[in-house]
């Protein structure tokens, strides 16, 4: 806490371009109770997805969300032949990897998918 500001982007996905629609930032709020602030947040937006970190300070907002919020981001891995499919690992949230950062946008922004 306070070396480094935990933030909200909202982005409506549905205007071309798209538009930032609201943002927040607090640098001394703990993680679980971030976890509560982006439920609120997310609420407010007619119950958005959230795609949270999942490593270091956001493994711990992505543990409260679990708790109290439904619609979270799911990266799922899948593997198998041309004839069957299988889910092989499913992780909440994202790794803040410049890959991953990219892929969640993207995933993001046809809708992700709402965990089971």
């Amino acid at each position: 806490m306070g070396l480094d500001s935990s933030t909200s982007v909202f982005i409506d996905y549905a205007t071309l371009p798209n538009k930032v629609v609201a943002t927040y930032a607090n640098s001394t709020i703990k993680p679980d109770i971030f976890g509560d602030e982006k439920a609120r947040q997310a609420a407010m937006f007619g119950e958005c997805l959230i795609a949270p970190e999942a490593n270091n300070y956001g493994a711990a907002t992505l543990g409260r969300l679990k708790q109290i919020y439904e619609n979270i981001f799911v990266m799922e891995q899948f593997a198998g032949t041309a004839h069957r499919v299988e889910c092989k690992d499913k992780t909440y949230g994202w790794q803040t990897t410049g890959h991953q950062a990219h892929h969640a946008h993207g995933l993001a922004q046809g809708g992700g998918r709402r965990a089971p």
